[in-house]
Parts: C-alpha cells; sequence; structure tokens
C-alpha cells in the first residue's frame, strides 16, 4: 500500500528558459500519478524569465499550487548547484529529475512507480526516451542503447542515463552524500552516474516515457567543446575518491578507458593547437 509519505519529489532547475521550462511543469504537474511534491528551482535567472513563471504559477489551481515550491538562488551557481539545492530541501522518497527543455510523458511517474514496486523499490530507475534535435524526431544509435542491472563499464564509454528518465531513492542518496559535483561544468551527470552504478544496478524500463530535447543553442552540453576532458576528471575523481568501493576489476576498466579518452584528446588538441587544453590535460594524471 502507497504510504502518505510524499513519493516522488519532482525538480527542475531554469536558467532563462521560460517558455520551455513552463511546459516541462505542465508534464510534471499532468502526470497521472498524483503522489508528488515538485520542486522548481531558479538558478538566478533574468526578471522577465521569473515573471513569466511566476504568473503561470500564481494561475494553476489552488489545489495543485500545494504540490509546487519555488526556490531562488541568488545568482546563476550552475546545473549541479540547483539541483542539490532542491536535494537538500526534497520530502519525497524518490528523487526525480527533469531538465527544463525536456518534458515528461503523463504516464512517466505511474510507469516508474508501478516498476519500483514490483522489483523491491530498487536504488535506481530509468526509462527510454524519444530524442528530438533541432525541432526533428532522431533515432539514437545502438551505442546510446539503455540497459538494466550492472551498466558500470558500458557508462565509462558514454552516459548512458538521462537526467530527465530517472528516479533516485532520496535516503540512500544523501547518506552516501552522492551529490551533483558543482565544480563541473558539463557532465556532472556522467560523473553521478558513475559512482552510483559502481555500487548498485540500475533497473530500466523499455518505455518511452519521456521526449529529450536538443540541438538548441543553450544547450548545456553545447557550452564546452573537449566534453572528454570533464570526463576524464570524472574518471580520475572516482579512482581517488570510491578506491575503497571499486572492485579491482572496475578499476582496471576505468584507468584502461581514462587512457583510452585522453589519448584522443590530446590527439584532438594537437591537431586543433590547443596548447591550453594540453596544459590541462597534462595535469590529469591517475594517482
Amino acid at each position: 500500500m502507497l504510504s502518505s509519505k510524499v513519493f516522488f519529489t519532482a525538480i527542475i532547475p531554469t536558467f532563462n528558459r521560460s517558455e520551455s521550462t513552463i511546459e516541462a511543469i505542465n508534464s510534471v504537474l499532468n502526470q497521472s500519478f498524483d503522489n508528488f511534491e515538485l520542486i522548481l528551482i531558479d538558478d538566478g535567472q533574468e526578471e522577465s524569465h521569473r515573471g513569466k513563471i511566476f504568473y503561470f504559477l500564481k494561475n494553476i489551481p489552488a489545489v495543485i499550487q500545494t504540490k509546487v515550491s519555488y526556490i531562488l538562488l541568488p545568482k546563476n551557481y550552475g546545473v549541479s548547484s540547483a539541483r542539490n539545492a532542491a536535494i537538500y530541501r526534497s520530502k519525497g522518497e524518490y528523487l526525480a529529475f527533469l531538465d527544463s527543455d525536456d518534458l515528461w510523458h503523463s504516464s512517466k511517474l505511474e510507469e516508474q512507480f508501478i516498476h519500483l514496486e514490483r522489483n523491491s523499490f530498487p536504488f535506481l530507475s530509468h526509462t527510454d526516451e524519444i530524442w528530438i534535435r533541432n525541432g526533428q524526431r532522431v533515432n539514437p544509435k545502438l551505442k546510446h542503447q539503455q540497459k538494466s542491472g550492472d551498466i558500470f563499464f558500458p557508462s565509462l564509454k558514454l552516459c548512458l542515463i538521462s537526467p530527465s528518465t530517472v528516479v533516485i531513492k532520496r535516503k540512500e542518496l544523501m547518506l552516501n552524500h552522492q551529490l551533483f559535483d558543482e565544480s563541473l561544468p558539463v557532465c556532472e551527470d556522467y560523473d553521478l552516474w558513475l559512482r552510483l552504478t559502481c555500487r548498485q544496478e540500475a533497473h530500466y524500463i523499455p518505455k518511452k516515457l519521456v521526449t529529450k530535447h536538443g540541438g538548441h543553442d543553450d544547450q548545456l552540453s553545447r557550452s564546452e567543446k573537449a566534453m572528454d576532458y570533464f570526463r576524464l576528471k570524472a574518471m580520475r575523481k572516482l579512482l581517488i575518491t570510491q578506491k575503497k568501493i571499486l572492485t579491482q576489476m572496475q578499476m582496471n576498466m576505468t584507468k584502461e578507458e581514462f587512457y583510452y579518452k585522453k589519448d584522443l584528446l590530446v590527439k584532438g588538441a594537437l591537431k586543433h593547437q590547443n596548447f591550453f587544453l594540453l596544459q590541462k590535460i597534462d595535469a590529469l594524471e591517475i594517482i
């Protein structure tokens, strides 16, 4: 039987995306599963965007307004800080993240609750998604196929969990201090999934319950060209901070992938004569 406590905390960080944020909020409020709270984190966005969101929230039914909390950060700290601020204020048994440019399908939380219940409420659950790039639907490549079970090794290659599809058990996340790394401007999700999947199995629902939008100018992943540099930082940190947790095989695979990505990144930096990046890469050695 479902507890009277809040089951899901939905978290939406927003920065200067009022129109898509309002659509994202609507996709949460229209869920068929209603045991949730929504925390909207304003990451220091401009007044014009904040005003549009305030107006929208003011005009939703009063009974729904009670589900929504609006947290204003004094300046733009970044998506990791925004998500972490919401995590500390959350009440749900599970945390559910939604990027402000993505949408949940109406049955998303209900499907995940049923899945969690059937599988004795595992630590982490994620779903399939629809990809939209520059307004056109695209099909993910085979290497992007999400999986269940032990996904640590394939997750070293690339990020296999989309933040907007995932729900995570809040208590264990907080107890192990496995929050988003606020020092990483990008690849913060890749970093967190490695730290979690080296400990726990992931449960995957092969249903398209999220629409993920990409290709637009303000997409976070487009703000940094050398994405693998931040993946190197994540792997290096993993080897240092999770040394007592990682198995010998996990350590060996992480080191192998680290040096493989490092070699590719060095070749690319040399090709483009990016000597500043070369210096930064050179400083990333495994201790």
